[in-house]
């Protein structure tokens, strides 16, 4: 059986909920707080990425493939914000990610 985990961060004017299900595959990506240059890995198919802000709304959406492990966000502003993976063979785990 999966072991679904929340977490909660809180900052002084948003706070965001993320639920971690044990079942989906985890995502590595780095720096976890920066500028907005990503780094991922360990990225072994393609995935649609979708970027969500503290209120849920979708504020990035782009197609990563394998050999494109780089990934600009600089363009979004400052804050807490939640990264979606999706492969078509894979269920990523969500990952918090500070900007």
């Amino acid at each position: 059986m999966p072991l679904l985990l929340f977490i909660m961060y809180k900052s002084e004017s948003n706070s965001i909920a993320v639920a971690i299900d044990s079942s989906k595959k985890n995502i590595i990506i780095y720096p976890n707080s920066g500028t907005g240059i990503l780094y991922i890995p360990d990225l072994s198919e393609n995935v649609e990425l979708h970027v969500y802000n503290t209120t849920g709304q979708v504020v990035s959406s782009q197609s990563i493939n394998p050999g494109n492990c780089y990934l600009d966000l600089s363009d979004l502003a400052s804050g807490i914000y939640m990264l979606s993976f999706k492969g078509a063979n894979t269920s990523y785990s969500p990952v918090t990610w500070l900007k």
